[in-house]
């Protein structure tokens, strides 16, 4: 049986995940430790191992920028993960936090675009060329 924990985020974890090789397009240390800021960040741990890091960076009152970072372990635990991720989004946007919450998924990720409509993510547009691996990546956001 596995032994999962929700911590507060911490770089290091971002580090670990990115250290395996799992997420080309984010690469950046300095943007890793900046997530620390953020108001709402967390990591997931199975067994005291970071499996996912996610949260919310606020850009201004109502609005914010979701982002999450995974392992292939998340394809092991997907439903706990998917079930759990919507459940805090929700609380956030119910809460009066955000009006406007809104993710960048990569185009040719099948898997996260599914898993970001699955959160209640609708598609607002393809951004060509966005990220630093130079791939296309759809703006998709949640509006209440």
């Amino acid at each position: 049986m596995h032994n999962y924990q929700i911590r507060p985020y911490e770089a290091d974890h971002a580090l670990a995940i990115l250290s395996q090789g799992y997420t080309e397009s984010f690469s950046d240390t300095d943007q890793a430790r900046l997530m620390e800021n953020s108001k709402f960040s967390v990591t997931l741990l199975i067994d005291d191992d970071p499996v996912v890091c996610s949260g919310i960076i606020k850009l201004w009152d109502g609005v914010g920028e979701g982002w999450f970072l995974s392992t292939d372990e998340v394809s092991k635990s997907s439903m706990v993960i998917a079930r759990a991720t919507k459940e805090v989004l929700l609380e956030e946007i119910s809460a009066g936090n955000y009006w406007r919450l809104q993710i960048n998924v990569r185009a040719d990720w099948e898997q996260a675009l599914r898993f970001a409509q699955f959160l209640g993510f609708k598609e607002e547009g393809l951004m060509h060329k966005f990220g630093p691996d130079q791939k296309d990546y759809l703006r998709m956001a949640i509006v209440k």
